[in-house]
């Protein structure tokens, strides 16, 4: 390697003929006066998620980052190479894991950054230059490409910079060494369906090869495939991130997309869709009501809004688990409270085994809110929530009114904790207060089945309070949906509810029921004031103007 100088006053090396590099997003400052001043930067610190307060910070603060690599078996005494470190928020992670950290970041303020949250670190070493301009003594184990791949072009000196330097990270690793490259597939799904382009902040450019002069560019997969042989990778696996890579909540795995018995659609049908640029999609397509079709004509690989590839030039099965199927995250709640969830293939068996990410402290413990981890058998069917929300959408409120019916007759006859004069005063089971149709199956043989019992609320619930629970989460999960279709939320409710014998409760009950709901809410998951996209006038004019646009632009077309 070319020689490095030490600056002593960041903690990084650099080359003596450092050139600028351009790359930033503007919360650089920020994020290290934020660090400077923070005594915990672990990627589940309390006091880091306070700082969050938009995009960029989230992107960079959130503890939903490091999912992207949660699932790769990276071990003490590992030599890894990340490149393009960004502000740490994937180095941290990988310090976690013990391997000997090498990150590679251009841009002096980034990498400054990265040695700030890092700081306890002595397995990572921080570099600020361009990575194809150092000379590397070692092989490396692992060598990862967070988000970083498609400005290729942007800051090499190949001649032909994506195939050369794939070449240039094959020869840097071991012959079983794995290059992880997360990337958005510039045919997902969300592009067909008007999302903006994630980096040139307009739709449909990615679809038609508009990158133009950008430096930037995306490829679908089965470009991929084609890049990474042609640079002698012979063994590519691929996983599919969603909502994406950026801030993922659930990865599929390929296996989970071959078997069968599972229904992947239903696990990532309900995660939301992130805008990252100030104008919204040109069109009102639900993208939720789509993947379910995607999945059963078996396109959802080559249509993921993301991959995460995997190539190496020999095969080595050790670097993840290949019964799994697919993992669900919960890694943004209260402490004690963030888990995993693995939907494993065992023999003839699926199994989800639910797991803490972090080893649980006496703190934050709540006397009457107790939560289980554990093993359950996967059940086959459809998730009664993504059912419910499918007949609501589609304004089929007679089955949207029938499938909330069918709930409410399961819950009255397994939820009472002793008998009562009515259904409306009995108190519920504890272990039943999560029992809301996100957590229900309906079999093929119409019957409803209870999974994830993962909470367990030590108070006197009774069953008006579940239906409420749920409706009201329905309601606030999907920006008013329910009243967009009835109207008067609170009168629905107390229809529901009285259509389903059930006690006629008044606004000041619903009320309480409301506070009830956000204060266990909170609890768990504490709340986030991020916006991600700012709704101001100004946006507002420019999602008018971009629709009046793409209006013209069909106008044009059929003339």
């Amino acid at each position: 390697m070319k020689h490095l100088e030490y600056n002593s006053e960041y903690g990084i090396y650099h080359l003596p003929d450092q050139k600028k590099f351009p790359y930033a997003d503007g919360a650089e400052r920020y994020i290290f006066e934020t660090l400077n001043t923070l005594e915990d930067t672990s990627i589940f610190s309390p006091e880091l998620k306070q700082k969050i307060k938009d995009w960029p910070s989230l992107y960079h603060f959130s503890s939903e980052r490091q999912n992207i690599m949660r699932p790769f078996n990276i071990k003490k005494g590992m030599k890894v190479l990340e490149i393009g470190g960004g502000c740490g928020a994937i180095t941290i992670y990988l310090a976690e894991t013990q391997a000997e950290i090498t990150t590679v970041e251009g841009s002096f303020e980034r990498a400054a950054n990265i040695r700030k949250r890092c700081k306890d670190a002595e397995n990572v070493n921080v570099i600020c230059a361009n990575v194809q301009d150092l000379d590397f003594e070692e092989k490396f184990d692992v060598i990862t490409l967070i988000g970083v791949f498609e400005y290729t072009a942007r800051y090499s000196s190949f001649e032909a910079p994506y195939a050369q330097s794939l070449d240039f990270y094959r020869k840097l690793l071991k012959p079983t060494g794995k290059l992880v490259i997360a990337i958005e597939n510039r045919l997902g799904l969300k592009y067909f369906c008007g999302f903006n382009e994630d980096h040139l902040g307009h739709p449909y450019k990615g679809l038609e090869d508009r990158y133009g002069q950008s430096g930037i560019r995306t490829f679908g997969k089965e470009e991929w495939v084609k890049m990474l042989k042609k640079a002698q990778f012979n063994d590519i696996d691929f996983f599919y991130p969603f909502p994406d890579y950026k801030l993922p909540k659930t990865i599929l795995f390929e296996a989970g997309l071959e078997e069968t018995q599972f229904n992947a659609a239903d696990l990532i049908s309900p995660l939301n869709i992130n805008y990252y640029s100030g104008v919204r999609r040109i069109n009102d397509s639900n993208i939720r009501l789509i993947w379910q079709y995607i999945y059963q004509n078996n396109l959802l690989g080559s249509l993921s809004n993301s991959f995460i590839v995997i190539a190496s030039q020999e095969e080595d099965n050790a670097f993840f688990d290949t019964e799994t199927l697919a993992i669900h995250y919960n890694s943004n709640r209260s402490e004690n409270y963030n888990t995993q969830t693995r939907f494993v293939k065992e023999k003839d068996t699926i199994l989800v085994k639910k797991e803490l990410l972090e080893q649980r402290t006496a703190s934050n413990q709540h006397e009457k809110i107790n939560h289980s981890i554990g093993t359950e058998a996967y059940q086959v069917g459809r998730n009664l929530g993504c059912l419910l929300y499918r007949a609501l959408e589609n304004d089929d409120k007679k089955e949207f009114e029938a499938l909330l019916a069918e709930w409410i007759d399961f819950l009255k006859k397994n939820t009472s904790l002793e008998k009562a004069s009515s259904p409306s005063t009995a108190i519920i089971k504890p272990s039943y207060f999560d029992a809301i149709p996100s957590n229900i199956i309906k079999k093929e043989d119409d019957t409803l089945h209870y999974i994830d019992r993962e909470w367990s609320v030590q108070y006197d619930f009774t069953l008006p309070y579940i239906v409420y629970r749920y409706l009201f989460r329905l309601e606030k999960h999907h920006r008013g949906l329910i009243n967009r279709k009835y109207g008067d939320f609170n009168r629905f409710v107390r229809r529901i509810l009285q259509d389903n014998g059930l006690e006629m409760i008044g606004n000041a009950r619903l009320k309480q029921f409301s506070e009830w709901e956000n204060r266990i809410h909170n609890h768990i998951t504490p709340p986030s004031n991020t916006k991600i996209r700012k709704f101001s006038f100004n946006n507002i004019k420019k999602d008018i103007k971009y629709k009046l646009k793409h209006l013209y632009r069909i106008f044009l077309t059929d003339i």
